[in-house]
């Protein structure tokens, strides 16, 4: 497979986000709209910020969302951190939520459990409160190809709206808090809120440009570009949680980013010790750190 980077314009570019406070750097292949930034409306993320709690995050900074303070006491959302990035509660500026009420259960995952499987009925979609999951697709020879890697606040579980069953499977890669939402309510109700129908149509396209984006990265891009456009990518994720966006909790194994980009393990080991030796990255447990984010810009 022959790899080119693309001359001009610079691989990247580096922005802010909505709120103006953490540094945002985003791809081509990963330069998506974000629902979240777009559909989200009042102030729903104080400045209080707290130490995680997750097991191997010690170090990173988590900022603390307040949400919906007029929710019910008994929705998950009134406790949830996800808060102001949470791709469903942003739906209709919380209308979604607030129809749904107490429709929407929360669900306790194991790491290494898997929430759905291929071929299991549609019936609902997921939004994670805390922790992270992947999305993988299996062909016919056992193959496995990861579509996605989903972080607190972002949608997933859409793979089975077309077919009615899920094409995919999902499996925590952590310990995880998982919101349920059951898709034929919120689809009746899109039909009565405007705002919930387009933002749900925003959603699935989103979805969409970023299965292409996937796809351009790992025909047109070499090893090194296709890693270091993937722990970019993360850092813009991480960086609207966190304080600090060169700096993030990594739980996906060198063996499933290889799946995810289209690379070996190998080939993945030695870009990532070949970054450490070049002085862009550095580890600390699960911790990583991106310690030169314009040299990864620039690759």
């Amino acid at each position: 497979m022959a790899h080119h980077a693309s001359p001009s314009p610079a691989p990247y570019a580096i922005g802010r986000t909505s709120a103006g406070s953490v540094p945002r750097i985003a791809h081509p292949a990963f330069a998506l709209e974000s629902a979240v930034s777009t559909l989200v409306t009042g102030e729903l993320m104080s400045a209080v910020e707290r130490q995680a709690s997750t097991p191997g995050t010690a170090g990173v900074i988590w900022l603390h969302s307040r949400v919906f303070r007029d929710a019910p006491s008994s929705l998950p959302c009134r406790r949830c951190d996800a808060g102001r990035l949470c791709q469903i509660s942003a739906l209709g500026s919380g209308g979604l939520v607030a129809a749904l009420g107490t429709q929407i259960r929360m669900r306790s995952v194991r790491a290494g459990e898997v929430i759905y499987c291929a071929g299991d009925a549609f019936r609902n979609l997921y939004v994670p409160t805390c922790g992270i999951c992947k999305s993988v697709r299996v062909d016919r020879d056992g193959r496995q190809q990861i579509t996605g890697f989903k972080i607190s606040g972002e949608c997933f579980g859409t793979d089975g709206i077309a077919s009615g069953r899920h094409q995919c499977e999902a499996v925590a890669l952590m310990d995880m808090q998982v919101c349920v939402l059951p898709f034929l309510r919120a689809e009746a109700l899109a039909d009565e809120l405007p705002d919930v129908h387009r933002g749900l149509a925003r959603l699935l396209s989103n979805e969409t440009l970023h299965k292409e984006a996937l796809l351009m990265l790992i025909a047109n891009r070499n090893a090194e570009q296709r890693v270091a456009a993937f722990l970019l990518d993360l850092s813009a994720r991480f960086g609207e949680r966190t304080a600090d966006p060169s700096r993030f909790p990594l739980h996906i194994s060198r063996e499933d980013i290889g799946a995810y980009l289209g690379l070996t393990l190998e080939t993945v080991s030695r870009t990532f010790s070949h970054f450490r030796q070049r002085g862009l990255i550095d580890r600390e447990g699960r911790i990583i750190r991106l310690t030169d984010m314009d040299a990864l810009v620039e690759i």
